[in-house]
């Protein structure tokens, strides 16, 4: 299975999926030194956000750490990311505002969105509320490649 660690394909794909590099604003130090050396995730820092200021990844030099509100559980970060672990960041940024805090409320971490998703497709007549069904279509159309 193929993984993920805090690369320029990582950002590549993240940027792909609609997310902005917020980098210059949050971390204008290392913006500075990536512009004049190249990325290096051993030496930088980065952030990447789609549409909120409060919901974002951070690359913390090699740790992906995902950021809900603000803040992020220990059991969230990553160094490497599955695929399912990465589908399942996107399409937790893909939801809504009121569907993220609708998930988080069942759900504490979010690269195991996956998880959700699967019992969604194995158990379509219990998992039928509009939330599964958005997970379930944000999954599916995500592109890594």
């Amino acid at each position: 299975m193929r993984t993920y660690g805090a690369s320029q394909k990582l950002v590549d794909i993240l940027l792909k999926n609609g997310f902005a590099d917020n980098t210059e604003k949050d971390y204008p130090q290392h913006f500075k030194k990536m512009n004049e050396k190249g990325y290096d995730p051993d030496k930088i820092k980065r952030q990447f956000a789609r549409n909120s200021h409060k919901d974002y990844i951070i690359f913390d030099y090699i740790n992906i750490h995902p950021m809900y509100n603000g803040s992020c559980h220990g059991n969230e970060s990553r160094i490497t990311l599955t695929e399912p672990e990465l589908k399942s960041m996107i399409t937790f940024y893909k939801l809504t505002p009121q569907d993220r805090n609708a998930w988080r409320k069942l759900y504490d971490c979010i690269p195991e969105l996956h998880l959700h998703y699967e019992k969604v497709c194995e158990q379509p007549r219990i998992y039928k509320t509009p939330l599964d069904k958005r997970v379930k279509e944000i999954f599916e159309n995500i592109v890594l490649d």
